[in-house]
């Protein structure tokens, strides 16, 4: 197999150019082939390509395949669903009309790599449209609240990254202009200021270049591909924020990889372009704010989507539909049928048009504008082209067939008023605490369950953190330049300390030990976690840092993964540290005393200390019935445990008062039972458990 563009087996793009050809790979020209698709694999081997197309997830799959194979493979590969479209080469091309009649995906029969050239860019921007990431607000009926609030946060994942992304740029922007006014006090001395910036940047205080880290990962990714490095080398040069829409509606490889990214939620790929998407954000806020519409306006899309989706859509009725990409649409109805019609004979796919209704708004979090005038195709196919910005969310009015056999999905654009939605962001922002590091991404990815994405991206954070508090000679080169500055009096405008600047890299790093202690924990990965936690509290311990909760909330943590492990006196160990610290702390968060007090109740339940273990659990869901709904699942796990504690304090100790003890027991436990209907599933561990002992409770009772 010869792999072209495959360098660092990160698939960045969404399609790959898999050819099948019994001769030496050598003879095998690609260049053409690469304007249009990076990643091309050739083999020799029929067995060997179709593992490899099997194994693929994310990506779809073109097929290039030479006739002496074609014809003996062909009923093997066909139902491949990574495969989207074959082409046949062959010297004969009209003597195989027979055999490849069978099967759909069949592209074509061609003499030469040339023709195949045309067809293939077709069916790109054909199945390029189709991409889009849909999510729908969960109904809440029958779900699991957790694991509805979960579904919640996916469902916003594309508004939150964008909120994180805009407030990091806006962050950065104000220190730029601090310092950039002082570039002008410095003009008479522009070496002095060019050392002064660069040091500023090596400790994180000034934004590195993003720009500039966005094209050199470009060109590591496209290393051997001249024609994708030449339009790499233009960005480079030309681009500024104002010509965000031009370069994004040009057919390059931003287009592909920024909507690659959002489609697969890849945050190392979305970091990397985070300048660029909130400058094409930006953009089209600009142009929205400067439309005088004031009438509602209809757009049309059309595309293909596949029966599962469909099905989706079809039970979405009255719900929100929040749309992860940036949406291209057209005034023009006929155009987006002409996106619609091809996919009306695609096996596994149906022909979708959406009407979207827009009613103008002064205010607005997810712009809309007409882009004709700033597309790089203006004149031609961008003429009436209007495009949303990323996590764009609508309400599905309608799902109904037409006559020709194509689905039509009506929907209206939601505003900021929408109460439903209102809710819904509000609640979100409040529980992530969205703040304006990169931290923040970890925590996101961290509640959408990507437990491998957040370890990744957070130890990259953590690398980042220690390399600018370990640079030596930074520190060094910084106490020079500082005493320059104190000498000019600029220090007061920085506002800069050396010692608070590390205590506050070192607090970071800390909580990244806490969120990387979190995701293992999460994983099961119980040594990981200690080892996380345990590292937090020393680096507390040798820097001096006063962090209380943190502190207590890390001794909790550990008491927790002890728990698990079944170690309960390392547990109570730790539970204790934690406890002393909280009781000393006047402004603890009563909901973080009630979790602690349920923690400590229930490991008391595990070491028969049932009288200690009650008064904790007790304490526990007070706290929690004053400032939680009483349907609510944590109000529910509180009256599960200390039902729980009640019953094996009566059953063991078997006094005069036990049937009132057990009625007591018993309203506890079915307090609980009627929650959990409300609120978890009836496979839930929590559900099953109370169930099995409510049933063994109602034994005991005379």
């Amino acid at each position: 197999m010869v792999e072209q563009g495959d360098n660092v087996n990160h698939y960045i793009e969404n399609f790959i150019v898999c050819w099948l050809e019994p001769t030496a790979c050598e003879t095998v020209n690609t260049d053409n082939l690469r304007h249009i698709i990076n990643l091309v694999k050739i083999f020799t081997s029929p067995d060997e390509c179709i593992d490899y197309i099997t194994d693929i997830r994310d990506e779809n799959i073109f097929l290039l395949i030479r006739d002496s194979l074609a014809k003996q493979i062909l009923s093997d590969i066909c139902d491949i669903d990574q495969i989207k479209s074959i082409y046949i080469l062959s010297e004969k091309e009209t003597m195989h009309t027979e055999w490849t009649k069978g099967s759909k995906k069949i592209g074509g029969v061609f003499g030469c790599i040339d023709e195949i050239y045309l067809q293939l860019k077709s069916d790109v921007q054909k199945l390029a449209n189709n991409l889009i990431d849909m999510s729908f607000l969960p109904t809440g009926e029958g779900n699991d609240v957790r694991e509805k609030n979960q579904q919640e946060v996916v469902f916003m994942y594309s508004q939150l990254l964008k909120e994180i992304f805009i407030r990091m740029k806006n962050e950065q922007d104000v220190k730029k202009k601090i310092f950039h006014a002082i570039s002008i006090q410095f003009s008479f001395n522009p070496t002095f200021y060019a050392e002064f910036e660069d040091l500023m940047r090596s400790l994180g205080y000034l934004p590195v270049d993003e720009t500039q880290t966005f094209v050199e990962f470009c060109k590591q990714h496209y290393y051997d591909n001249q024609y994708q490095l030449n339009l790499i080398s233009e960005f480079e040069k030309n681009y500024n924020p104002s010509q965000s829409i031009w370069w994004y509606t040009r057919p390059t490889f931003l287009y592909e990889m920024l909507n690659k990214a959002l489609r697969t939620q890849d945050i190392n790929v979305l970091y990397s372009m985070r300048f660029f998407l909130v400058d094409l954000h930006n953009k089209l806020m600009e142009l929205h704010n400067k439309s005088s519409r004031c009438s509602p306006l209809i757009v049309y899309r059309g595309q293909g989507v596949s029966n599962e989706e469909l099905e989706k859509l079809k039970k979405s009725c009255g719900r929100l539909l929040s749309i992860g990409n940036f949406l291209s649409t057209s005034i023009d109805k006929e155009v987006a049928l002409g996106f619609a019609f091809p996919h009306l004979d695609r096996p596994g796919y149906k022909a979708i048009l959406f009407e979207i209704s827009v009613y103008p708004t002064e205010t607005t979090n997810s712009p809309y504008a007409d882009i004709s005038k700033e597309s790089y195709l203006q004149g031609t196919m961008s003429e009436n082209e209007v495009l949303f910005s990323m996590g764009s969310v609508f309400r599905i009015q309608l799902v109904n067939q037409l006559n020709n056999g194509m689905w039509k999905v009506t929907m209206t654009m939601t505003n900021d008023e929408d109460r439903e939605l209102k809710e819904v962001t509000k609640n979100k922002l409040e529980e992530l605490n969205i703040e304006t590091n990169s931290r923040s991404i970890g925590l996101l990815l961290l509640e959408t369950q990507n437990f491998d994405k957040a370890e990744y991206f957070l130890q990259l954070r953590l690398k980042e953190a220690f390399m600018r508090v370990n640079d030596k000679l930074c520190r060094e080169r910084l106490e020079k330049v500082v005493n320059s500055l104190k000498l000019l009096g600029f220090i007061p405008e920085l506002d800069f300390d050396y010692k608070e600047w590390c205590n506050k890299q070192y607090r970071y790093i800390a909580m990244l030990y806490s969120d990387l202690g979190h995701v293992f924990h999460k994983k099961y990965d119980h040594d990981n976690a200690l080892f996380y936690y345990n590292k937090l509290l020393k680096l507390l311990k040798n820097q001096s840092l006063t962090e209380n909760r943190l502190e207590a909330m890390t001794y909790q943590n550990i008491g927790g993964v002890y728990l698990d492990q079944k170690r309960l006196d390392d547990a109570m160990m730790n539970f204790e540290r934690a406890q002393k610290i909280l009781e000393n702390d006047s402004d603890v968060e009563p909901l973080r005393l009630a979790y602690f007090y349920y923690d400590i109740g229930s490991l008391l339940i595990h070491t028969i200390q049932l009288d200690q273990s009650l008064l904790y659990l007790e304490k526990s869901l007070q706290i929690r019935l004053n400032y939680l709904p009483w349907i609510h699942p944590n109000v529910g796990l509180s009256h599960d445990m200390v039902g729980k504690a009640i019953m094996l304090l009566a059953f063991i100790k078997r006094t005069d008062d036990d049937q009132q003890m057990f009625q007591k027991a018993l309203y506890h436990l079915e307090t609980a039972s009627y929650i959990f209907q409300k609120c978890l599933l009836p496979s839930n561990e929590e559900v099953l458990s109370n169930r099995k002992h409510l049933d063994f409770l109602k034994t005991l009772i005379k």
